[in-house]
C-alpha cells in the first residue's frame, strides 16, 4: 500500500502530487519497495537511480487499449509520459531506456514489479479526442482542459488552456461588462454552445450549431469582444497554438477541421482576409456538424468526425452574398451594437480576457450536470413558448431562431443564479426585435402578409369598399372590390401605401411588392411593373383575403 514517509514531528503536509512530495524531501512507500527523489529501493537495493512512478492508468474511449502515465526524473528535471500497458510488461527495458527512463537492466524485473503493484494502486482516468462534453458510461463530463486522474485530452487540433482564477474573470466582470446589454446578450450567445453540445438536452429539443457574425467599422470593439467571449472556454489570444482564437484567413476546409469539439466556441477574427470563401457552403457544414466528407481508396464514404460549435466570427462587412434562407435561418448577423465605451474600457477587457480565462463555460456545464434533463428542456421550451407568442409566425425556420434565442434566455437564466444581475426582461425585448428582423429575412411577405390584413380591416370604415362608403368616412386609404373565396382586391396609391408600411414599421414597399409580384398578389400591374399605372397615377394594387 502507498503511504507517504514522514518526520517524527507530527502530521504532515498535505501535498498536490507526488512530485511535489518528493521535492519536499518526502518518501512513499509501496510494500516493500521506496520512492524517494534518490530514486527506487526494495530491500537495500537501489533498482532506479532516479525516481520513477505511474501517476495513473488511463483507457483510451475509441480504442479500448489500456495505457499508464509515467513519470520519471532525469538530470534534475521531471517528464512524463504515456504509454500502453503492454510495454511497461514487456520483457526488454531497451525501448523504455531509449526514451529516458532511468532503468536499471540487471533490475528490470525489480522495476516491473514495483510499477505493477502502482498500477493496481492508481486510479483509472480516460483518454479521448472530445473536448467539452464527452460521456462515460453513464454520465456526462464537460472538460476544456485534461485533468489529472479523470480526463486527458489527446486532440490533434486544439489544446484548450486555464489560466488565473475564476474569481478574478468574474470581478472584472461586474467592473466592465455588467451592465453594457449589448456585451451581455454577446455572452450569453457565446455561451450557447454549451447548451447545444450537451447531447440529452440537444436531442430532445433538436438544437443546431450556428454561426453569429459581428460586424461594424473597424475599433469598433468587435475583437475584443470575440477575446471577452473565448476566454469562457480557454486563452482569447490568436497567437496561441491551437487554440479557439483563429484567423479568417484559412481554407473552408481548414476552418472546418472541428472534430471531436462538443460544444465549444470557435473564434474566427476578420472576414476581409478571406473575401473568396464560398461562405454558405461554410455555414451549412457548421449547422450540419460533420467535417468534409470523403471516400477512401474502395469509394466507400469514410467515418468523419463530427461536432457541436457555434462559431463566432468578425468583420467590417456582412458574411457571404445572396439571400438563401437556409443559410440565413443558420447565420446570426449583427451590426450597430455598443460593444465599448473607450480605448481605455477596450483595453481593460482585453486585459481581463488574457489574464483570467477557461472558467465560466465550464462552471456553467456543471450547473447543468446537476439539473435533471426534463427541467432543462421545459425551461427552455417556456421561452420558446413566450417568444412564439410575441412573434406568432408559424415557420419552421423562424421556430429554429426561436428555439436558439430561447436557449440564449435559459443561460441568462442560469448566469443569474450564479449572481450575473442580467436583466432578462431587457435581454427578451432584444431578441424580441432581432428576431422580428430575422423573420423578414427569411420571408418579407409571411410578415407583412397578416400585418397589412389587420391593417385593412382595422381601417375597413376609411376604405370604399364595393363602391360604397361607410358611415359617411371621406376615401381616404383607398378602394377594396370583392374578388372570389374571400380574396378581395386592393388599391391604394404609391404614398398611402408606403405610410401603411412605415405605420407597421415594416421596410421598402418595393420589397413587399417584389414578393407580391412572386407570389401572383398583384392585380392589373403590367409584367415588368410593380405598380398599376392609371390616369397619370401609380397604385398599389394587389389582392389579399379579409375578413369584412
Amino acid at each position: 500500500m502507498r503511504r507517504i514517509q514522514t518526520s517524527s514531528r507530527g502530521t504532515p503536509k498535505t501535498y498536490s502530487s507526488i512530485k511535489e512530495a518528493l521535492i519536499n524531501g518526502k518518501g512513499f512507500l509501496y510494500d516493500c519497495y521506496y520512492l524517494s527523489k534518490e530514486g527506487v529501493k526494495v530491500e537495500n537495493r537501489v533498482i532506479a537511480k532516479q525516481p520513477i512512478w505511474i501517476d495513473q492508468e488511463l483507457c483510451d474511449l475509441e480504442t479500448g487499449l489500456i495505457k499508464v502515465e509515467v513519470k520519471f526524473c532525469r538530470r534534475e528535471r521531471y517528464h512524463s509520459i504515456t504509454l500502453p500497458y503492454e510495454e511497461i510488461m514487456n520483457h526488454s527495458p531497451k525501448k523504455l531506456m531509449a526514451m529516458g527512463l532511468p532503468i536499471l537492466p540487471k533490475y528490470w524485473s525489480d522495476l516491473q514489479d514495483y510499477l505493477a503493484r502502482q498500477i493496481e494502486e492508481s486510479s483509472l482516468g480516460i483518454i479521448s479526442k472530445t473536448i467539452g462534453w464527452q460521456r462515460v458510461g453513464e454520465k456526462w463530463h464537460y472538460l476544456l482542459q485534461s485533468e489529472r486522474q479523470l480526463y486527458c485530452i489527446e486532440n490533434p487540433l486544439f489544446h484548450l488552456k486555464q489560466k488565473g482564477s475564476y474569481e478574478a474573470w468574474y470581478a472584472d466582470y461586474c467592473q466592465y461588462i455588467r451592465g453594457n446589454l449589448d456585451l451581455e446578450l454577446l455572452v450569453l450567445f457565446g455561451l450557447c454552445p454549451v447548451v447545444i453540445g450537451y447531447t440529452p438536452v440537444a436531442e430532445q429539443l433538436d438544437l443546431e450549431p450556428f454561426v453569429l457574425h459581428l460586424y461594424g467599422d473597424s475599433s469598433s470593439g468587435k475583437t475584443t469582444t470575440l477575446m471577452l467571449l473565448i476566454s469562457m472556454y480557454s486563452s482569447p489570444t490568436i497567437t496561441e497554438p491551437k487554440g479557439l482564437f483563429r484567423s479568417h484567413s484559412s481554407t473552408i476546409n481548414a476552418l472546418t477541421k472541428l472534430g471531436n469539439l462538443q460544444g465549444v466556441l470557435v473564434g474566427l477574427d476578420d472576414s476581409a482576409a478571406s473575401q473568396n470563401l464560398d461562405y454558405t457552403n461554410f455555414i451549412y457544414r457548421i449547422a450540419n456538424s460533420v467535417d468534409k466528407f470523403r471516400l477512401n481508396s474502395a469509394s466507400e464514404l469514410q467515418e468523419t468526425d463530427t461536432f457541436k460549435v457555434v462559431i463566432f466570427s468578425t468583420g467590417e462587412a456582412p458574411l457571404g452574398k445572396g439571400n438563401q434562407s437556409g443559410s440565413f435561418v443558420r447565420l446570426l448577423q449583427l451590426t450597430d451594437l455598443t460593444l465599448t465605451q473607450s480605448v481605455t474600457h477596450s483595453q481593460a477587457i482585453k486585459r481581463m480576457a488574457s489574464t483570467n480565462y477557461g472558467f465560466l463555460a465550464k462552471k456553467l456545464a456543471q450547473h447543468l450536470q446537476q439539473m435533471d434533463i426534463s427541467q432543462i428542456v421545459e425551461r427552455i421550451q417556456f421561452y420558446s413558448q413566450y417568444l412564439l407568442e410575441e412573434v406568432p409566425i408559424e415557420n419552421s425556420k423562424v421556430q429554429r431562431i426561436i428555439l436558439r434565442f430561447s436557449v440564449v434566455l435559459f443561460i441568462g437564466e442560469i448566469l443569474n443564479e450564479l449572481d450575473f444581475n442580467i436583466s432578462i426582461d431587457q435581454i427578451t425585448l432584444k431578441l424580441t426585435e432581432l428576431l422580428k428582423r430575422e423573420a423578414l429575412k427569411l420571408d418579407i411577405l409571411m410578415v407583412a402578409y397578416p400585418l397589412i390584413r389587420g391593417y385593412i380591416e382595422s381601417m375597413q370604415t376609411q376604405f370604399k369598399i364595393n363602391g360604397y362608403l361607410r358611415n359617411g368616412h371621406q376615401v381616404v386609404l383607398g378602394k377594396i372590390d370583392k374578388m372570389e373565396n374571400k380574396y378581395y382586391r386592393v388599391r391604394m396609391t404609391e404614398q398611402q401605401f408606403k405610410t401603411m408600411l412605415t405605420s407597421l414599421n415594416l421596410p421598402s414597399e418595393r420589397s413587399i411588392l417584389k414578393e407580391m409580384k412572386k407570389r401572383g398578389l398583384l392585380v392589373g400591374c403590367e409584367k415588368d411593373r410593380l405598380y398599376l399605372r392609371s390616369n397619370g397615377g401609380k397604385y398599389a394594387s394587389f389582392r389579399i383575403k379579409l375578413d369584412l
